[in-house]
């Protein structure tokens, strides 16, 4: 059977491994596999995530392509449904990172923060700070939230727009006006 599409290439040979094919998901793979590899490496940042971290993006994309192989249809390349798997591994990884990063930090801000010699008002003020910054950034939108972290984590407003897929003026744009707006909040919980 034949079917019409765009990429009919790459959608017969994903129709003949689902039905059993094997030589036909060797030959898929081994087209797509450097392609998904290179752009894994090119849209993460060594600062951001590791060697390791970036060998496991690549396994899960690969299991999930797989897994999620019956949705493959046809209307782009193999290639880039696999990419857009592996861009959204990259999301999550990063993602999961700021979270553990940010846990991280907050026990060492505790531990730095709770000696017995410090002064009991700098510890009061500083507690005041950080949670008055914690409600500040929970206002924010879930965009503008994370173009920060991104930021914080040293990533450039020109790998961010490679990641998400917009253009790098819109990232800045959003930058400015999530730190905008984290200001304004900020001001409004403590300056009450």
């Amino acid at each position: 059977m034949i079917v019409k599409t765009k990429y009919a290439k790459d959608y017969n040979l994903v129709h003949r491994y689902l039905c059993g094919d094997r030589d036909a998901g060797q030959e898929l793979y081994a087209s797509i596999y450097p392609l998904v590899q290179q752009f894994i490496w090119n849209h993460t940042n060594a600062k951001t995530l590791t060697e390791s971290v970036k060998e496991e993006i690549l396994s899960q994309t690969m299991m999930t392509s797989v897994e999620k192989l019956e949705y493959y249809n046809g209307t782009s390349s193999f290639s880039t449904y696999v990419c857009g798997i592996a861009k959204f591994k990259i999301l999550e990884k990063i993602k999961s990172s700021i979270k553990e990063s940010e846990k991280e930090n907050n026990i060492i801000n505790i531990e730095e923060n709770t000696s017995i010699f410090d002064n009991p008002l700098n510890i009061i003020i500083d507690k005041e700070l950080r949670e008055t910054v914690a409600k500040a950034q929970q206002m924010l939108s879930r965009d503008h939230q994370q173009v920060i972290q991104l930021r914080l984590n040293g990533m450039t407003a020109k790998q961010i727009a490679e990641m998400v897929g917009m253009s790098e003026d819109a990232v800045n744009s959003m930058f400015y006006r999530a730190i905008k707006a984290f200001k304004k909040n900020f001001e409004n919980i403590y300056y009450k």
